[in-house]
């Protein structure tokens, strides 16, 4: 399933009012309408709420973790420079000598 049809799965499935009415329902699924009969099928999966998140979840956590690895990226050479940096080194130096005079 892709993202877009979990989410629309998301919005479709029943809420906690829905789930009381169906599982009080003792007709037969056949003479339902196939809105009334999608729904009814979507009550009878345990925990849905919680394993359409978990899919949801599952698609979304390889980009999340390249995002992740990007800022790390940066990160990292962003301290890099700052270790390497001549000039921060001078200036730190001086604030260094001006603290130490005061």
């Amino acid at each position: 399933l892709s993202l877009e049809r979990l989410d629309v799965l998301l919005q479709a499935a029943p809420t906690e009012d829905e789930l009381a009415v169906l599982s009080g329902y003792r007709g037969s699924p056949d003479d339902l309408t196939p809105p009334e009969h999608f729904l009814y099928t979507l009550a009878g999966v345990p925990r849905l709420h919680a394993k359409l998140r978990a899919l949801v979840f599952c698609l979304q956590f390889p980009e999340a973790c390249d995002e992740v690895s990007e800022a790390l990226g940066a990160i990292k050479h962003a301290c890099g420079q700052v270790r390497r940096s001549v000039g921060l080194k001078a200036v730190l130096a001086v604030a260094l000598a001006a603290g130490n005079t005061l």
